[in-house]
């Protein structure tokens, strides 16, 4: 589970820096005598102790993972200074200059895979797929994607438009939601009233998250989606 979330969600410089590092090493093993007169125990040795126990601790214990890598969110610091390491130690050992170029245009390129998302996908970067999986878009449906449901706040924006375009100043609407109260109403515009029984209500605002607005049949007015991938969605009630 871990290992496919990290191959599927890291950034493809990330993943090539890895198999750098990984190249790198097999190198030095190789030359023993260098091997134990460059390789840093007290360094690398913990650096790679810190990303590789957690993984292969939870794989032996067979732990109960979910919601993507958020579990594991504190190894990724420590992958970011292994790829930046090899990346570093590739740089010093590119005496041509014309490798040098090509490393660096690699370098920019592959950044860009990651970078360019990200713009599109504001605010939900972490959502985040590489083109491994063909992106957000590939592991729509297939995996977990805004499994926080902070969509939840554009939707509500949406729709206080759709109701300022389409009702009277005075209008009151009767919102019923797929997350419980205390989480819905924090966003809710104070003249807006909470309805708990959704047949109640005049709209209905959900996330997509396990198909919780397959819940309420309506007519779909506000789509929040980055990539093609639907998050949250506003039902218009009968």
């Amino acid at each position: 589970y871990v290992l496919v979330w990290l191959a599927m969600t890291l950034p493809p410089l990330v993943i090539v820096s890895l198999i750098a590092s990984i190249v790198l090493g097999a190198f030095l093993i190789h030359n023993l005598r260098r091997f134990w007169r460059d390789f840093r125990f007290a360094d690398y040795g913990l650096l790679v102790f810190s990303i590789l126990f957690p993984i292969v601790y939870v794989i032996l214990k067979d732990s109960t993972l979910y919601d993507g890598i958020r579990h594991f969110l504190f190894i990724l610091p420590p992958i970011a200074v292994v790829a930046a390491l090899s990346l570093n130690q590739v740089l010093k050992i590119s005496v041509k200059s014309w490798f040098q170029v090509g490393v660096w245009t690699a370098i920019v390129f592959l950044s860009a895979m990651a970078v360019i998302p990200m713009f599109r996908l504001h605010p939900y970067q972490y959502v985040y797929f590489n083109p491994l999986i063909g992106g957000l878009e590939g592991a729509d449906g297939e995996f977990e994607t805004e499994y926080w449901g902070t969509a939840k706040r554009e939707a509500v924006s949406l729709l206080e438009k759709h109701i300022r375009e389409n009702h009277p100043p005075d209008y009151r609407p009767r919102v019923a939601s797929s997350m419980p109260k205390l989480l819905s109403v924090y966003f809710f515009p104070k003249n807006w009233i909470f309805e708990q029984n959704p047949k109640k209500a005049d709209f209905y605002v959900s996330v997509t998250r396990s198909n919780q607005d397959q819940a309420v049949k309506g007519e779909t007015i506000v789509r929040v989606e980055r990539d093609g991938a639907v998050f949250a969605v506003v039902k218009k009630l009968d």
